[in-house]
C-alpha cells in the first residue's frame, strides 16, 4: 500500500470518528500534494497506524517525516532475545535519535548467551564508551562485555546514551552485573545519567532467584518515581541499598509476590513519600511467615498524611489453610486505616479488610464461624477514611451487603466524596442476582469463579505498567 492510500485510510478513519477538518487535497493516481497539516490532526492519524504504516507514511514529505520520527523511536522493545547491535548502532551513528526514545522494554538480559558482533560494531561501540562520563573501571567492563558480545553490556551503553529515558521495563533478567553497577553508580549522584527515569519495572523470572535480582537494583529502586516488581519472594530484604528516607519513590507496585515484615519495613521506611502502595500476594510459598494486612497498615503509617492508593490483595482462594491463624486479629487492617488522611483508592479483600472469609473458602472447616470473634471485627464505616472516593472489596460474599448497606446510610456526611464501589463476589458462594442500591454512588456487582477472580487480579496484559486490570478500574 502506498504511503497516499495509507494517508487516505487513516483520514477515512478519523471522520468515522467525526473528527473534522477543513483542507484542500488534490489526488491523482501519481500526483499528490499536501498543505501544511495541524500537528493534532497528523497525531490523531499516527495513533491510527501501526509502526510499520507510520515509518512508510514518514517518507512522504518532510512536514510529516518532522512529525512521525519521535513516535517512532519514542518506544523500543526487545522481547525476541535480540542481540541489541542494530538499535544500538542506530543510536550511536545518529546520536540525534536518542533524545525521541522515552521507554525500553527488554527480555531476558544475561551474559550467558554472548552474540557475535561486527569488527565494525565493536570498535564503534567502544569508541562510543570512550566518550561516556563513567569511571575508567566501568569503561573497562563495558569494553570486554562489547568485545565479547554480551547484552548486558550493549544494554548498559544504551542506556548512557538515552538521556531523555522516562520509562524502563525489564522482563526476567538474568545476570545483569555491568546495569546494576551502573544503577549504583547513578544512585552515588556523581553522574546526570537516567536523570529523565520515572518509571522502572522488574520481572523476575521465578521465585526462587526473586531475592538476589531485586536485591542487585538497589540503586535504580532509590532514583524512580514509580516501581514495579513482579514475583518478588524475600522475607528480609537487605537495606544496605534502602537507607531510611532515601528513595524518590512515591508509587510502589509489588505484585504476585510475597514478602516478610521485614522486607516490607525496609521498603515502605526507604521511601520519603509514599502516595501509591499496590501489593498483591501471589503464588509463594504458604509455610513462610509473610507480613500480614495489620503489620502492613502500621508499617504504611508513616506515610498517613501522604498515601493516596492502597491495594492489599491476598488469594483468599488459597492462601486460607489449616497452618494459618487466620482468626488472628493482624490477618484484618482494621480501623487504624481512617487515619490516612488522603486516601482515595482502596482495594482489598473482604477477609483483609473485615476479617470475614467468603463462605465456600477452602478454610471454613479450620475456621468455622464464631459468633464471639465477628463482635470483635470492626464494621466497614468504621475502616474506611473519610477521604476515600472509590472502594473495591475482592473475595466477598453476602455478608459485606449489610457493611455496605451502612455505609450508605452514612456516606453523606462521613464518606462524601465516596464515587463508586467494586465488590466482587465469589460465585461459588453467592446468589447472583442480589439486590442493592445505595443512592448517590457507583455500584458495580461482579460474580466470578475462582478462575475469573485470578484473571481479575493477575490477568495483566503482557509486559503493560501495572498491568491488572484491578489498577484500571
Amino acid at each position: 500500500m502506498s504511503w497516499s492510500c495509507l494517508f487516505f485510510k487513516a483520514l477515512q478513519q478519523l471522520t468515522s470518528a467525526k473528527i473534522r477538518w477543513e483542507i484542500n487535497l488534490t489526488f491523482e493516481p501519481d500526483n499528490m500534494t499536501l498543505p501544511l497539516i495541524p500537528l493534532e490532526i497528523l497525531d490523531s492519524i499516527f495513533s491510527l497506524l501501526d509502526r510499520t504504516d507510520i515509518s512508510r507514511l514518514s517518507r512522504a514529505c518532510k512536514q510529516i517525516h518532522q512529525q512521525a520520527t519521535p513516535r517512532l523511536w519514542r518506544s523500543y522493545c526487545n522481547y525476541n532475545q535480540q542481540p541489541y547491535n542494530t538499535f544500538l548502532r542506530a543510536i550511536v551513528t545518529n546520536p540525534g535519535r536518542a533524545k525521541h526514545v522515552e521507554e525500553l522494554h527488554t527480555s531476558n538480559v544475561t551474559e550467558d548467551d554472548p552474540h557475535e558482533s561486527s569488527e565494525d560494531d565493536v570498535q564503534s561501540f567502544q569508541s562510543a564508551v570512550s566518550n561516556l562520563s563513567v569511571p575508567d573501571e566501568f569503561k573497562d567492563h563495558l569494553n570486554k562485555g562489547i568485545k565479547e558480545g554480551y547484552s548486558d553490556a550493549m544494554l548498559a551503553l544504551l542506556l548512557c546514551k538515552l538521556h531523555n529515558l522516562k520509562n524502563l521495563f525489564l522482563y526476567r533478567p538474568d545476570i545483569c552485573d555491568l546495569i546494576c553497577e551502573l544503577f549504583d553508580y547513578v544512585n552515588s549522584g556523581k553522574s546526570s545519567i537516567l536523570g529523565n527515569l520515572r518509571r522502572f519495572s522488574i520481572e523476575t523470572t521465578d521465585m526462587s532467584c526473586a531475592v538476589g535480582t531485586v536485591r542487585d537494583y538497589g540503586g535504580i529502586l532509590n532514583i524512580a518515581r514509580e516501581v514495579q516488581i513482579v514475583q518478588l519472594n524475600d522475607e528480609t530484604m537487605s537495606p544496605s541499598r534502602f537507607r531510611e528516607g532515601s528513595s524518590a519513590v512515591e508509587h510502589l507496585h509489588i505484585l504476585e509476590s510475597g514478602m516478610g515484615t521485614d522486607a516490607m519495613r525496609v521498603f515502605v521506611q526507604s521511601c520519603k513519600t509514599l502516595r501509591t502502595f499496590n501489593y498483591t500476594f501471589g503464588n509463594v510459598d504458604y509455610y513462610d511467615d509473610y507480613f500480614k494486612p495489620q503489620e502492613a497498615v502500621e508499617e504504611l503509617r508513616r506515610h498517613k498524611v501522604t498515601l493516596e492508593e492502597l491495594t492489599m490483595l491476598y488469594d483468599d482462594d488459597r492462601l486460607k489453610q489449616s497452618w494459618y491463624d487466620l482468626t488472628a486479629r493482624e490477618w484484618y487492617m482494621g480501623a487504624e486505616l481512617r487515619r490516612f488522611t488522603k486516601l482515595k483508592v482502596l482495594r482489598s479483600g473482604m477477609h483483609s479488610l473485615l476479617g470475614l472469609l467468603h463462605a465456600q473458602s477452602a478454610a471454613m472447616e479450620t475456621y468455622p464461624a464464631d459468633p464471639l470473634a465477628d463482635r470483635g471485627r470492626p464494621e466497614l464505616v468504621d475502616v474506611l477514611p473519610a477521604s476515600i472516593e472509590h472502594l473495591t472489596i475482592m473475595y466477598a460474599d453476602a455478608q459485606i451487603i449489610a457493611h455496605l448497606q451502612k455505609v450508605g446510610v452514612v456516606c453523606k456526611n462521613q464518606f462524601p466524596n465516596l464515587r463508586k464501589v467494586i465488590v466482587g463476589f465469589c460465585a461459588e458462594s453467592t446468589e447472583n442476582n442480589i439486590q442493592l442500591e445505595i443512592p448517590g454512588l457507583e455500584l458495580l456487582l461482579l460474580y466470578q469463579t475462582p478462575e475469573e477472580r485470578e484473571a481479575y487480579v493477575y490477568g495483566r496484559e503482557p509486559y503493560s505498567w501495572v498491568g491488572s486490570q484491578v489498577f484500571r478500574g
